[in-house]
């Protein structure tokens, strides 16, 4: 913690309680799994798999079923990119940190007993890091313990993609300084994470600030804190940019 933040230590404490308890509490999505059809509605050859990982926005807190959340929009974004049938699955938690993404929801990304394992996957890996005391030294091992794993258990021709830490420092649920002080956490955790996924050849994927800033009461859900349906559309844009060259139809 830096200097500035120890002396503001009493008033950020007080200023995170009270946030929790004034922010609405959101549920996860309904709808673990869904499909996207292709654009011409009849599937082309086998089916797609997209596979969604990680935190509270990962698992669709803002919306009430997740074909309005990331994974279902990602998927129908893949699904009109390649032409083919998108097939995705949720594998997410409220709270999730990366410590918890590792143990319980990259596990899921492959079922030998059905035979089905991603083509694609996106990880949220956790704002929930923010509140977490820790160095910046921890959280590049967490990371990179959890990208070693990804790559071990789905190889290196499976593109993955990291969302990157919101701009926290533009919610406007978030009283000063509390929002800037953790704005400046979640920059600095950015960095890290854009630093150890060029390492692996993972994409990192930035919320685009633009967008958010044209209509910022739009973006967010009755929280203020995590995306509403456009918000979710905002992000599933970005991510569709990145996956759909190494995800398609045609290579299958």
């Amino acid at each position: 913690m830096q200097p500035a933040s120890l002396l503001l230590a009493p008033l950020l404490a007080w200023q995170g309680a009270r946030a929790r308890r004034d922010i609405p509490r959101l549920t996860a999505a309904d709808g673990h799994e869904g499909a996207c059809p292709g654009p011409g509605g009849a599937a082309d050859g086998p089916p797609l798999r997209l596979m969604v990982l990680g935190d509270s926005v990962a698992a669709g807190f803002g919306v009430a079923h997740n074909d309005d959340g990331l994974a279902g929009r990602v998927g129908r974004l893949l699904a009109r990119h390649t032409g083919g049938e998108v097939r995705w699955r949720v594998a997410a938690r409220g709270g999730a940190t990366v410590r918890y993404t590792l143990d319980n929801p990259v596990r899921q990304c492959r079922d030998p007993l059905n035979g089905w394992e991603p083509d694609a996957v996106v990880v949220s890996p956790g704002v929930n890091e923010l509140m977490r005391p820790g160095s910046l030294g921890r959280w590049r091992r967490a990371l990179r313990v959890l990208m070693s794993d990804l790559r071990a258990r789905l190889g290196d021709e499976v593109p993955v993609a990291f969302c990157g830490l919101p701009p926290v420092h533009e919610f406007p649920v978030l009283p000063q300084p509390l929002r800037t002080v953790l704005g400046l956490r979640a920059r600095q955790l950015d960095r890290v994470l854009v630093k150890v996924a060029r390492e692996y050849g993972i994409h990192h994927v930035p919320l685009p600030m633009e967008a958010m800033a044209a209509d910022r009461p739009a973006f967010f859900a009755e929280d203020g804190f995590h995306p509403s349906a456009a918000g979710y559309q905002v992000a599933a844009e970005a991510l569709a940019e990145v996956l759909s060259p190494g995800f398609r139809a045609g290579d299958r």
